[in-house]
């Protein structure tokens, strides 16, 4: 985050001197502010497995299997359109939900029976880190402007006008708190045992920060 506060050079004893008078009153005394904020998005908390007694909360990684999927899987849903995962699972995210991340980066932990299936294991402790540097919220960079000056009405009166911009570029600013990391309840058997079932995993909402707003202001000081 950057802050600063600048004098404008113009007015009557400045850089560029406008004089006394009328141009003194419009053009000099100006001060701008700004604050510029960017950030690359914070690491996103990792929800455990819900199902066969998770002793610690936190999933086990799948080996090998990368935590973004492939650009051409990432985008909005509507939740009516299943698509097909890496690993070959069919998916369906949820509606109204932007999907990245991939839901078979974790699963919770399995046993093989006498019978040779699969099966949830019981009390199981899951290895999955609480967070993955690769997993992170969306980035963000914000601008916010403001401009003013103080008139001379008498010798203990001003006029104060200021005009201040949030979000001057007007960029889309996703809120962090969208994201959904958690795979839910656990596929107990099949060829899907151990995965989650959760359609929301890896997808983030649609929630955004303010577009930009512009606000005057008239003050007067006495």
């Amino acid at each position: 985050m950057v802050t600063g506060v600048y004098q404008l050079p113009f007015g009557q004893g400045k850089r560029f001197d406008v004089g006394g008078g009328l141009a003194n009153a419009l053009f000099g005394g100006w001060q701008i502010g700004s604050v510029f904020t960017a950030n690359s998005g914070f690491p996103l908390l990792l929800g455990g497995n819900n199902t066969q007694n998770n002793t610690n909360g936190r999933a086990m990684i799948n080996p090998g299997v990368p935590l973004e999927l492939p650009t051409e899987l990432q985008g909005w849903y509507d939740g009516n359109r299943t698509i097909t995962l890496p690993s070959g699972r069919t998916f369906r995210p949820g509606a109204f939900r932007y999907l990245r991340y991939n839901p078979d980066a974790f699963r919770g932990q399995t046993v093989r029976t006498a019978n040779g299936q699969e099966r949830l294991n019981l009390f199981w402790w899951g290895d999955a880190a609480p967070n993955y540097g690769a997993l992170r919220s969306d980035g963000r960079w914000n601008i916010n402007l403001s401009l003013q000056k103080s008139f001379r009405l008498r010798e203990r009166v001003q006029l104060q006008f200021s005009a201040e911009a949030t979000n001057l570029a007007n960029n889309v600013q996703w809120e962090p708190g969208q994201w959904t990391m958690s795979g839910g309840g656990l596929n107990p058997s099949g060829p899907l045992v151990g995965l989650g079932t959760n359609q929301n995993f890896g997808t983030r909402g649609a929630a955004t920060f303010d577009p930009r707003q512009v606000e005057f202001r008239l003050r007067l000081a006495f």
